[in-house]
């Protein structure tokens, strides 16, 4: 910090005149020259930690920052303490209080990681590709003169395209992930960028995952995801209703999704039955008397009880197949124009399906949960229930289980064409 990064303002204002005429540049500190209190209320100043200091000595360095707006430029941040950021967050109660953090991703744990993970619906988040330079360079010859893009190939070729290295500092990615991950954080990020193209006969499928009926802070929402083929269109969330509310809101998504498609669309309506979300099953098939319409209830024994332990261990890793191995799962993503969700609730969403892990118990598949236990030795259970995944988890299930991706006209073609089997005797 002060020897390399802090010379660097000053030379930043010696080269400039304005600059210079402008701010005052210290040791400690840089402000306004017009200032006559020599920047006690509004400066910009260096803080930085001694490598070697314990724990409690190193939150201190920014303790007690308090203003009207408080502006941290941390850089290098994978390398800041965990115990640096808690001063920091508890200065956010400042009206005016932003924190900018420039960083290579060389770990997959920790404040700066997790802004980009478990946490990225709190904050805007950039990423930058360094073979995009490259190519940007090459293209424009006498740009980015600073930028040596052969150091890049040599990364490359010294420890592979798949190596952590190329990834920190070529790709500008973390370490590969962690084993015991369910769903990949590249896996979630490339999901968004896959395109499909949507055919007529793609089925509809809905599935809500009921939260509970308060609508204190602690009360977890509703989410009702809507999937068309393998692709999300939009999840709508909604708290603080009862029964009757939400299976006339489920059946209202139904009727305007179905509004626009074939009268011949495969379709299937999910409920997560456990909780309050059983008076909801009941509410849709006896009020509504709507068909096609499935419960779920995560708690029973899997389709295959010789592979998992209960059926939420089985939707779950389905749906991490269907992003990891088949690569057919395809996300929203903000920067479309026809996007229907919002940049924060697909961070969300992103967030909490990269943040669940798994483990192999007693010879079959576990998926960390929430309760108690989470089921996974030396695993601690979720804090939050990921009720978005849950909710496109369950969606997933249902288009890989409750509806069939052929036209209907065609099945019943199948279903009169079919050839019957002859037997031994009769040939």
């Amino acid at each position: 910090m002060h020897s390399t990064l802090w010379p660097e303002f000053g030379k930043v204002r010696a080269g400039s005149e304005f600059l210079s005429s402008l701010f005052i540049h210290q040791s400690d500190k840089i402000y306004l020259a017009e200032d006559q209190d020599r920047g006690k209320y509004l400066r910009m100043e260096p803080r930085t930690i001694q490598k070697n200091s314990k724990e409690e000595d190193q939150g201190v360095v920014l303790a007690g920052i308090h203003a009207t707006g408080v502006l941290y430029l941390i850089t290098e941040a994978s390398g800041v303490p965990e115990a640096v950021f808690k001063p920091i967050e508890g200065g956010l109660t400042d009206p005016l209080s932003i924190i900018i953090m420039i960083f290579n991703p060389t770990k997959r744990t920790g404040f700066a990681a997790e802004s980009h993970t478990i946490n990225r619906k709190h904050w805007i988040c950039m990423h930058w590709d360094g073979r995009d330079l490259k190519k940007e360079k090459l293209a424009n010859p006498g740009r980015f003169v600073w930028f040596n893009e052969r150091a890049q190939d040599a990364l490359i070729e010294k420890y592979g395209e798949d190596s952590d290295t190329a990834r920190i500092r070529v790709y500008g990615l973390p370490p590969k992930q962690s084993a015991d991950t369910l769903i990949h954080y590249e896996s979630a990020l490339a999901a968004q960028d896959r395109v499909v193209e949507a055919f007529d006969n793609d089925p509809l499928v809905i599935f809500a995952d009921i939260g509970g009926e308060g609508t204190g802070t602690g009360a977890d929402p509703s989410i009702i995801t809507v999937l068309r083929g393998p692709a999300l269109v939009r999840q709508v969330e909604l708290q603080g209703q009862d029964t009757t509310q939400l299976s006339d809101r489920i059946a209202a998504i139904t009727k305007d999704e179905l509004a626009s498609l074939p009268a011949d669309t495969q379709w299937a309506v999910g409920v997560d039955v456990i909780g309050i979300g059983r008076g909801v099953y009941d509410q849709l098939n006896n009020v509504q008397r709507m068909r096609s319409l499935f419960r779920v209830d995560v708690s029973e024994r899997p389709l295959d009880d010789r592979k998992y332990h209960r059926l939420r261990d089985q939707v779950w890793w389905e749906m991490r197949e269907g992003f990891m191995d088949l690569r057919e799962v395809v996300l929203p993503n903000a920067q479309r124009e026809d996007c229907a969700m919002k940049k924060d609730e697909i961070d969300e969403l992103i967030g909490e399906l990269t943040c669940i892990k798994w483990a192999e118990v007693q010879g079959k598949i576990k998926v960390q949960g929430k309760g108690n236990s989470s089921g996974i030795p030396n695993v601690r259970p979720l804090t939050k229930s990921p009720n978005r995944a849950d909710s496109l988890v369950g969606a997933w299930w249902l288009y890989k289980h409750a509806v069939s991706r052929i036209p209907r006209a065609r099945r019943t073609r199948q279903r009169f064409t079919r050839q019957r089997a002859l037997s031994w005797k009769a040939a």
